[in-house]
C-alpha cells in the first residue's frame, strides 16, 4: 500500500464546507477526504468522498 497511498494523508475537519471540499477535491484530484474533529488532535470522525459530495449537492 505504502506505494500507491499519499502521504501524508489529505484531512479536513468536520466543519470544511462543502465548497471548500470541493476545492481540495478539485485541486489535488483526490477521489477522498479524511474527515478528522480537528487540525490539532486529528481524531477520524469518517471519509468524505467525491460521490458523497455530488449527492449532498443534488
Amino acid at each position: 500500500m505504502r506505494d500507491v497511498m499519499s502521504t501524508p494523508p489529505r484531512c479536513i475537519e468536520s466543519d470544511t464546507s462543502l465548497s471548500e471540499a470541493a476545492k481540495l477535491f478539485l485541486h489535488f484530484g483526490f477521489r477522498c477526504l479524511i474527515v478528522v474533529d480537528d487540525e490539532r488532535r486529528k481524531v477520524v470522525q469518517g471519509i468524505v468522498t467525491t460521490m458523497d459530495l455530488l449527492r449532498a449537492l443534488i
